[in-house]
């Protein structure tokens, strides 16, 4: 049975059918989107199944079409299972900037230069945070005889799953870290940066010296662009 990187290449869209099991499911969606039928019952042998369909003469161009689509662009689920992750998507969203650049990405890859063109402002900031907050994804695109090649970007996720579990006060400091000013967030950001320079980057010390939770403390460092978490240390993030 098919397992979820089966997928047919992203084109899975619609609900499951009533009685479709989930290997099968890939399949019908597969087939309906080249306007095939779908297996005959929900117990067919999708093995079989697809023996018949690349034994057609119609059907082996179709599916040698559709093997031969850009396979990274199958959608995933992202889980989200530290409370403090949940505070860049936050971010994203509060922007319509950044929602505009994600939707556009969602559509297929693209180039700075392309999405500059089709949204008429920088997204260089943009893709960064993005990358960083670990929505995207980025490749080299084969250049055309005489010219450099581009890196090009797509959206890592379509959907997300949220499960993870802190107390009412730890949420509520998570959205306060999301939706404050930035003038307000390098109050919060500055005293770590401190702890940070004088050696004292573990996780555990910054949370006991500044009096904040390790969930609060992880979204102060998910927010900033100038820190990073990396295991249970907190560093600089080296300019590039």
């Amino acid at each position: 049975m098919c397992s979820t990187s089966c997928a047919p290449f992203g084109l899975v869209t619609a609900a499951l059918p009533a009685g479709y099991t989930h290997g099968l499911v890939q399949t019908y969606y597969w087939l309906k989107v080249f306007k095939y039928f779908p297996p005959p019952s929900p117990n067919s042998s999708l093995r079989a199944f697809l023996a018949t369909f690349c034994n057609d003469k119609e059907g082996s161009k179709k599916f040698i079409f559709a093997k031969n689509q850009d396979m990274s662009m199958v959608r995933r689920t992202r889980i989200i299972s530290d409370p403090a992750d949940f505070v860049p998507l936050l971010r994203i969203f509060l922007f319509a900037e950044y929602r505009k650049l994600l939707e556009e990405l969602s559509d297929g890859w693209k180039t700075e230069d392309e999405l500059r063109a089709k949204l008429g402002e920088d997204v260089k900031e943009g893709l960064h945070i993005l990358m960083r907050s670990g929505l995207l994804e980025s490749r080299w695109r084969m250049p055309e005889p005489g010219k450099k090649p581009e890196r090009e970007y797509h959206t890592s996720y379509s959907n997300v799953i949220a499960n993870f579990q802190c107390s009412l006060k730890e949420f509520a400091d998570l959205v306060d870290v999301a939706y404050m000013d930035d003038k307000q967030f390098e109050y919060l950001e500055k005293p770590i940066m401190d702890l940070i320079s004088a050696g004292r980057n573990s996780l555990n010390v910054v949370s006991k010296t500044l009096d904040l939770s390790i969930v609060s403390l992880k979204a102060i460092v998910k927010r900033s662009h100038k820190m990073c978490i990396r295991g249970q240390k907190i560093e600089m993030v080296k300019k590039s």
